[in-house]
């Protein structure tokens, strides 16, 4: 019986009366069922949407935030020091000093302006001197 049923089959499968000619359809590899298979129509047949829409909710997360590292003091002396002379004003070691001890961890590039207007304006001293006790 299965030697039979794969007979059957084979023939059904190529489309031939007789083991000879289904060999012979084997042989020539004729397609299955005349061509007429089509394992892919019902993929071909399926009308897929052009755009498919997002589903979901906005996410309450935030975006991580991107702070820039503080300028070393040499690279905020180096800054200021060019917008010292494009302002024809000197860089001094003074400058240097007071810049360390205002900003000991580092100078925030955004601060370079508010540093130099900080730097140009004179100190005021309110030391009061005495001299001989007057």
């Amino acid at each position: 019986p299965a030697q039979t049923a794969a007979k059957e089959t084979e023939a059904l499968v190529t489309g031939t009366d007789n083991a000879a000619d289904a060999a012979a359809a084997r042989k020539a590899k004729a397609l299955p069922f005349g061509g007429r298979l089509d394992p892919y129509k019902h993929i071909d047949d399926a009308t897929l949407p052009a755009c498919i829409p997002k589903r979901g909710q906005a996410s309450d997360v935030r975006r991580p935030r991107t702070e820039q590292r503080p300028m070393t003091h040499v690279e905020a002396a180096k800054a200021l020091r060019d917008k010292f002379s494009a302002d024809g004003l000197t860089w001094t070691p003074e400058h240097y000093r007071q810049l360390t001890a205002q900003y000991p961890d580092g100078v925030p590039e955004a601060a370079l302006d508010e540093v130099m207007a900080t730097l140009t304006t004179p100190a005021r001293s309110s030391v009061i001197s005495i001299v001989n006790g007057n």
